[in-house]
């Protein structure tokens, strides 16, 4: 069923476990999540990014999620994921969305506040939810979230969950880490979920530590991209002789249900429907 994030999130947050927020740009995606989602019994958020939506185009996946929310009875949020022009969040606010999420964490802090507090009343008045983001990711700790001005941000925008700076790093890297002191530090100083991005290199144990600090959605977008060109290469190895592209999308959903899966276990979610 198509549900506000928020509702998802919430629960979460009380709850003392974290949310999926995994990335569709095609049909296969999506199948693995919802597949992956059913298994599991746990609520998803199915989100999408301006990329992808240059990639495949608005209507064609907003209808596909739209479809697989509806046809499911489990709670699903449609997301926008690292909206960065107030024309894209309006666009998909119109369509249909039921979460937002506006970055302008490139911006000086005043320019970011002024920008997300002008999507958070635009929103707002339409009853979605919205994630903002300060601080940069990255392990440069001169440039990641400061307590004070996360603290600032939440008060002057208003947003629903906060994804701040911790260390990690869009991509998938070698060496990535959360810092855990930071993220408790700005537990303190604002009062709403926070959001983890980039967590695909993160040791699953420090994930875990960061959930109980308050992280109540994890984003998770390079592990389903990785999953799905290994599943296509076996596909390739083991159907040699095969003109059906089909055969090897059925190992490329196959390789990605199974790291939703995995994911869900991790975050805590299986079973809280």
């Amino acid at each position: 069923m198509l549900v506000s994030s928020k509702e998802i999130i919430t629960k979460a947050y009380q709850g003392g476990y974290a949310v999926g927020a995994f990335n569709v740009s095609n049909l296969e995606t999506l199948k693995a999540v919802i597949q992956a989602a059913e298994v599991k019994r746990a609520p998803v958020i199915l989100a999408t990014t301006e990329t992808a939506i240059a990639y495949a185009g608005l209507p064609y996946l907003l209808n596909l999620m739209k479809t697989a929310a509806e046809l499911s009875s489990l709670p699903m949020a449609i997301h926008l994921d690292h909206g960065r022009s107030i024309e894209t969040v309006k666009r998909c606010v119109e369509v249909g969305f039921t979460s937002i999420m506006f970055d302008g964490s490139a911006m000086l802090l005043t320019e970011n506040i002024k920008a997300t507090k002008e999507v958070v009343d635009f929103c707002h008045a339409k009853n979605i939810p919205v994630e903002g983001e300060i601080g940069e990711l990255g392990e440069d700790e001169s440039k990641m979230a400061d307590p004070i001005e996360a603290k600032q941000f939440v008060a002057e925008t208003s947003v629903d969950y906060l994804a701040p700076g911790l260390g990690t790093s869009h991509g998938k890297g070698t060496n990535e880490h959360i810092n855990l002191d930071l993220l408790s530090q700005i537990k303190q100083a604002v009062p709403v979920p926070l959001v983890l991005h980039g967590g695909s290199g993160v040791p699953n144990e420090e994930v875990q530590k960061a959930i109980k600090l308050g992280i109540a959605k994890i984003n998770v977008h390079t592990d389903l991209r990785l999953a799905f060109i290994n599943g296509f290469k076996k596909g390739l190895s083991e159907f040699p002789d095969s003109d059906d592209h089909r055969d090897m999308l059925k190992l490329s959903i196959s390789e990605m249900q199974k790291v939703v899966e995995e994911k869900i276990e991790i975050f805590g979610s299986a079973g809280k429907i």
